[in-house]
């Protein structure tokens, strides 16, 4: 993926960046390679790493977490911003879906967003300057305070291992280096506006599957109306009700 201080991104596979491969990896551990693997259910992921001795995957092991931010004395959990928020939030495409979403994405950044630790990566800068609309200057602005996370080696793999594994469309640059940067570096949430491939409830047990065979925490994949009165569902008048 190779993604340096320009954003650019990399050609598919990541033969040049790592020989051994993950397969090479995943095999030395004293389980089958991931890549032909039948999926199996989340269940059995502990004892396949009995059976091995050691995590499949022990060199994509998130780093350790100990940046928890304090924020008023209390922890701010970490939220990883994706590429619709800032393209939702400056939107100006009409029709009542997308009106409903720039509404919801500005009010959940002004009310809620100081509660947590808001971080982005150079994917997300990449989509937004690649993009052909007419306030992108606007969409860049909004992330440019925010902390910026490394596309690190074992991210290239990660994403890899998603699309082997079926998890995530075929693009090293799309959902699934998206996905990968927020289970990586240790993020509770992943927010976003795509319902399809990230925000999916549909998804999130073969997600949380194979990320527990890589030794990866898994991110709750949240929009921000879902996110907007915090995980309680509730405000200052009580339960949220209604449908978005």
């Amino acid at each position: 993926m190779g993604y340096s201080e320009s954003g650019q991104g990399r050609p598919s596979g990541t033969a040049g960046t790592n020989p051994a491969g993950l397969e090479a990896r995943l095999g030395a551990a004293g389980t089958e390679p991931l890549r032909g693997v039948p999926r199996l259910h989340a269940a059995q992921a502990p004892a396949l790493w009995e059976q091995a001795k050691v995590s499949p995957c022990n060199r994509l092991t998130a780093p350790p977490y100990s940046s928890i931010v304090l924020h008023g004395g209390t922890m701010r959990r970490r939220v990883y911003i994706e590429t619709t928020i800032p393209s939702s939030y400056h939107g100006t495409r009409p029709g009542p879906d997308m009106v409903a979403r720039r509404q919801w994405t500005r009010e959940w950044w002004e009310r809620e967003s100081g509660r947590y630790e808001l971080v982005t990566g150079l994917p997300v800068l990449d989509e937004l300057e690649r993009g052909r609309q007419p306030n992108k200057e606007d969409m860049l602005e909004l992330v440019a305070g925010l902390k910026l996370l490394p596309v690190e080696e074992a991210v290239e793999e990660i994403v890899d291992t998603y699309i082997d594994q079926f998890v995530m469309p075929a693009d090293p640059r799309g959902d699934a280096l998206h996905l990968a940067m927020a289970s990586y570096h240790n993020c509770h949430f992943l927010l976003t506006w795509n319902c399809r491939h990230l925000a999916n409830a549909a998804k999130f047990e073969h997600i949380r599957h194979v990320n527990s065979l890589m030794g990866l925490p898994m991110p709750t994949l949240t929009t921000p109306v879902e996110l907007l009165y915090g995980q309680e569902g509730t405000d200052e008048k009580g339960p949220i009700k209604g449908e978005f």
